[in-house]
């Protein structure tokens, strides 16, 4: 037996908040973290989800696959604070053809704003917008708020 022995001390959660706050471009590491310490989740779910993006034209990526995912996971879809909505990589000449732009319902949108109700920003990239509603109908109002910002 030794006769030093060792003595271990808590880290305080700012210090351990602060050190994760450096690996915030490091996925493989904030993931790790998530499974290492659950004092860890906050932070590295901070990090992780705080911009999010979907891909309307992959599978596992699109609108329909992120209202999934925020309605079986709503604890962590409260820290996506950035959704960046974006389809393929268009140049000059391919925006001629709306058949290869990918299409978004905003009936969708609408339904994952309210499942993501952190959510600060959203950027559509490369998408075409529709909506499911015939061209007679007009929107009944709503309680859904109409900005993205908090009200004052």
């Amino acid at each position: 037996m030794s006769p030093y022995q060792a003595i271990t001390l808590p880290l305080p959660a700012e210090i351990q908040d602060h050190i994760i706050d450096h690996l915030y471009d490091d996925l493989s590491s904030l993931k790790a973290g998530t499974l290492v310490c659950h004092a860890w989740l906050g932070t590295c779910h901070f990090h992780l989800f705080y911009t999010t993006l979907c891909h309307p034209g992959k599978p596992g990526r699109t609108i329909q696959d992120m209202i999934l995912w925020s309605r079986t996971h709503p604890d962590v879809a409260l820290y996506v604070r950035e959704l960046f909505i974006s389809g393929p990589a268009l140049d000059i000449l391919s925006i001629h053809s709306m058949d290869t732009v990918p299409e978004v319902i905003v009936e969708d949108i609408e339904q994952l704003l309210r499942q993501i109700p952190a959510i600060r920003s959203m950027s559509f990239i490369g998408i075409r917008l529709s909506s499911r509603m015939r061209q007679d109908e007009t929107l009944a109002p709503t309680t859904i708020r109409t900005s993205l910002r908090e009200p004052h």
